[in-house]
């Protein structure tokens, strides 16, 4: 699931980290990032691929209230 996320983000946004990211919110939550998401997402992938890093916001923006739909 996370790792299919990934690479359809880099898919869309290429190998550019900031576009990346904005691309994972949109796909997943219908929005982009906060300062605060976008910041801890540099944290995140810092030292490691970005396929890697993308997997990880995956897992991440999969466990979030907001992409849990509730009635």
């Amino acid at each position: 699931g996370a790792q299919k996320f990934a690479e359809r983000v880099m898919a869309i946004a290429g190998s550019d980290a900031e576009r990346s990211v904005d691309t994972a919110f949109r796909l997943a939550l219908s929005r982009t990032p906060s300062a605060k998401e976008r910041a801890e997402f540099q944290q995140l992938a810092t030292g490691r691929p970005l396929a890697e890093a993308l997997t990880q916001l995956g897992v991440v923006l999969f466990n979030v209230n907001e992409f849990i739909y509730l009635e």
